[in-house]
């Protein structure tokens, strides 16, 4: 009896390091980002990405992607200089979702936008393209997601983002507190008495 509580506890204590390590999410694999804004990495089923091209959007389906979600806000996305067509329009064609989520960069994030973000990547089962203009907002919210959604630290997951295109950049309220970005210290001049 106590032999058999004893491999309970071992096995409570080792579930969840094994179900971490077996995680799909551990390693981002970039790919040629022709026709995406800068970057464009796949995490087990999920894409994240810049901006696509029209081109690009056809690629969808043979990807296994149902649903494009786009962290861009609507006045980003009706800049026709930027987004020379209606992307919205474009995915729903194709039959694929099409699910926007804006996130102002120049605003805090709330959590409200990861659980907007996990919910959509749960109906789709993570067959989904997340993007924003250049992958640091999409790289921002992947972060998160691994951190709240997968289990991982912080730490690991910030590791991740960078592979894709974080850049450094706060996760800015997403897991609940915004963190400012580090300023690069000033160079104090000194004062020369005469």
């Amino acid at each position: 009896m106590n032999q058999n509580i004893f491999f309970l506890f071992l096995l409570c204590l080792l579930t969840p390091a094994m179900s971490l390590a077996e995680s799909n999410h551990t390693s981002p694999e970039k790919l040629n980002p022709e026709g995406y804004f800068k970057t464009l990495s796949k995490s087990g089923n999920t894409y994240i990405a810049g901006q696509p091209d029209q081109t690009s959007l056809q690629n969808f389906k043979e990807y296994g992607v149902t649903a494009v979600i786009s962290l861009r806000t609507p006045a980003e996305m009706s800049d026709a200089t930027k987004v020379p067509y209606d992307e919205a329009a474009e995915i729903t064609a194709l039959g694929v979702e099409y699910i926007q989520i804006p996130m102002n960069g120049r605003r805090p994030y709330s959590e409200d936008l990861l659980d907007q973000f996990m919910k959509a990547y749960d109906k789709h089962e993570g067959r989904v393209l997340l993007h924003c203009k250049s992958g640091v907002r999409a790289s921002q919210m992947w972060t998160a997601f691994l951190v709240k959604h997968e289990g991982m630290s912080l730490a690991e997951a910030r590791q991740i983002g960078e592979q894709i295109n974080l850049s450094g950049a706060p996760l800015n309220g997403l897991l609940g507190e915004v963190v400012e970005p580090k300023q690069p210290e000033r160079p104090t001049k000194e004062k020369v008495h005469p």
